[in-house]
C-alpha cells in the first residue's frame, strides 16, 4: 500500500559541486551499524516543505542526492510538531522546551533548548498570552495561525472560540466552535487566534471587534531571535562537549528515553554530522537500535560538542549520492544536502488526480497548485477537490 508522507526538507547548497564535500563513513558501534555523512559547517542552508508518496528519496526536490528526516509530527494530521522556521517566519512555533537546530547565513550553527511565547496586545483588554504558532500541538490556551499554515485554519477542537485578525485589527469574533465546524482565510494580511477550553476563553473575552493589535515575541535564549532558521526535534544529546540527555524535562514520556530504535541525529563539531544509528536496512521499523543515553555516548566520542536527536524508529531515514542507505517509512521533516531541485525559490507541483494502492500511480498535470515548496494533502482547483499522490519539480 502507498502511503503518504510530507516530508520538510533543509537543503545545503554549495553551487552544482556541492557533494563533492561531503563525505560518508560507515562503521559498527558494537552490534549497531553507524552511518555518518560528514558536511562543511558554512554551507548554505535551504528549509523546503511538500508533500508526496513513498518512492526513492533521491527523487524528492529534483533529485537531491543527500538527505536525512527530520523532526516530529502528528501522524494523523500531519502536522509538525516542534519548530521549523524559515527566514525568520515561524512556519511552526518551538514546543515544550525541546531542543533545536538553528542557523543563518554568516555560517552560525547553534544547537540549544528552546522555549518560545508569543503575546498579543491591544488598547482596551490584558495582555494575551500565545502559547503556540502554527502548529499542530493544541493544548489549553491561545494559539495563533497565519498564512504560513496553510491558506485556510479549520477548527480542531471542540469549543473553541476563533478572533480574526485583519489589517491587525479585531475584524470578528466566534465564539463556541465545534471541531471541523468552521473554516477561515488565511492571508498575509489575515489571521487569527484560536482560544481552547475555559483557559483560553478567559484570555480572549475583553478583546474587541476594531481594536487594533499588537503582536509580540520572546525566545530564551532571546538570542535565537537573531536566528532566522530553525529547526526542531530533540531531545538535546551532547553541550558542550557532555552528554545531557533529558526527555522529560523537553515533554517525551519516560518510555521514550527507555526504548530501543533506530535513531538520527545532527551533530555539530569541526564539521556538521548527519548520522543514524541501528537496525539494519531490512529491519527498519522493528524496536531494534539504541536508548537515547547509548546515542549521547556515541556522539560524544566521535567529537561532537552540541548534538541533537531527530525523529527516529520508522521515521529514520538516510540518502547517499541518491542511494537510500535508511527508507524511512513515515516522515514529515528533514535535512538534505545539494540537488538541483532546491537551488531555485521556485517550485511548481505536479500532481496526479488519483491516488491507488499502487507503486504506479496514473498521472495527469492538473495545475499549478503551490509555489516555494508548498502544498497540502487536499488540494482544490477549478471546483473540485483532489488529494495528492506526489510531485516533481519543473524548471
Amino acid at each position: 500500500m502507498v502511503r503518504r508522507l510530507a516530508w520538510l526538507l533543509v537543503g545545503v547548497l554549495c553551487g552544482g559541486t556541492a557533494t563533492s564535500q561531503a563525505k560518508l563513513e560507515q562503521t559498527l558501534w558494537g552490534s549497531h551499524g553507524v552511518t555518518v555523512i560528514e558536511l562543511p559547517l558554512t554551507a548554505e542552508l535551504r528549509l523546503l516543505r511538500t508533500t508526496t508518496t513513498l518512492q526513492p528519496l533521491a527523487s524528492l526536490a529534483g533529485g537531491i542526492p543527500i538527505a536525512i528526516n527530520g523532526g516530529f509530527f502528528n501522524r494523523i494530521t500531519q502536522r509538525p510538531l516542534g519548530a521549523l522556521r524559515w527566514q525568520g517566519a515561524w512556519w511552526s512555533s518551538p514546543i515544550l522546551g525541546r531542543g533545536v537546530f538553528a542557523w543563518n547565513a554568516q555560517g552560525e550553527r547553534r544547537i540549544t533548548r528552546l522555549r518560545w511565547l508569543g503575546q498579543v496586545t491591544t488598547p482596551n483588554a490584558l495582555p494575551v498570552p500565545v502559547v503556540t504558532l502554527n502548529s499542530g500541538y493544541v493544548v489549553p490556551g491561545v494559539a495563533a495561525y497565519t498564512h504560513h499554515w496553510g491558506s485556510r485554519y479549520t477548527t480542531q477542537s471542540d469549543d473553541e472560540w476563533v478572533v480574526l485578525i485583519n489589517a491587525n485589527r479585531v475584524a470578528a469574533i466566534y465564539p463556541t466552535l465545534r471541531a471541523g465546524s468552521a473554516s477561515f482565510a488565511l492571508t498575509p494580511q489575515q489571521w487569527l487566534l484560536t482560544a481552547r477550553t475555559p483557559l483560553g476563553w478567559h484570555l480572549v473575552q475583553d478583546l474587541q471587534v476594531g481594536s487594533p493589535v499588537t503582536w509580540t515575541e520572546q525566545m530564551d535564549p532571546p538570542d535565537l531571535q537573531e536566528f532566522p532558521h530553525i529547526l526542531g526535534a530533540g531531545p538535546v544529546l551532547v553541550a558542550a562537549g557532555q552528554v545531557v540527555v533529558d526527555p522529560e524535562g523537553e515533554g517525551f514520556q519516560p518510555a521514550f528515553a527507555r526504548q530501543r530504535a533506530a535513531r538520527s541525529a545532527l551533530c555539530l563539531g569541526d564539521q556538521l554530522r548527519l548520522v543514524t544509528v541501528g537496525a539494519s536496512q531490512a529491519s527498519v521499523g522493528e524496536s531494534v537500535g539504541v536508548t537515547l543515553q547509548e546515542l549521547a555516548t556515541l556522539l560524544q566520542q566521535r567529537g561532537c560538542r552540541e548534538a541533537l536527536n531527530l525523529d527516529g524508529g520508522s521515521s529514520s531515514a538516510l540518502i547517499w549520492q541518491g542511494k537510500v542507505l535508511r527508507s524511512g517509512s513515515l516522515i514529515h521533516n528533514g535535512l538534505a544536502y545539494g540537488g538541483v531541485g532546491v537551488a531555485k525559490p521556485r517550485t511548481v507541483l505536479l500532481l496526479s488526480s488519483q491516488c491507488r494502492d499502487t507503486d504506479t500511480p496514473t498521472w495527469c498535470m492538473i495545475g499549478v497548485v503551490a509555489q516555494n515548496g508548498f502544498c497540502r494533502n487536499l488540494v482544490q482547483l477549478r471546483g473540485r477537490t483532489f488529494r495528492v499522490c506526489s510531485w516533481r519539480v519543473l524548471a
